[in-house]
């Protein structure tokens, strides 16, 4: 969040940023693409798959420092999910959120 705002405040004007839509579009975006970092030969929906079931415990970017992982072990009742952590901030007297701190942010097993 403070690079996309640092981003907005350099390059835009007018710019709402109350709605968070942008940031988690980014971030979902670049979490997929490092799930996929290594991929080789054919890209189908079955090597896309497997590369993201097989890869690495790895920084989600623009988490501060949270990892993700999918091999269906971060939360074994729901496959899907591929982190433990979270974030959790206080917000500064404008509203705005100010320091950021990680929670919950356990190795996920291989």
């Amino acid at each position: 969040m403070r690079l996309y705002q640092k981003v907005v405040d350099t390059y835009g004007s007018d710019i709402d940023t109350s709605n968070q839509d942008a940031m988690i579009m980014i971030s979902i975006t670049v979490g997929f693409q490092a799930s996929l970092a290594g991929i080789t030969g054919d890209i189908n929906p079955q090597t896309i798959t497997a590369t993201v079931k097989s890869m690495k415990e790895t920084e989600l970017p623009g988490g501060d420092g949270i990892k993700f992982r999918c091999n269906g072990k971060a939360d074994p009742a729901n496959a899907a999910v591929c982190l433990r952590g979270g974030l959790t901030t206080t917000l500064n007297d404008k509203g705005q959120p100010a320091a950021y701190q990680v929670l919950g942010n356990a190795a996920i097993p291989s």
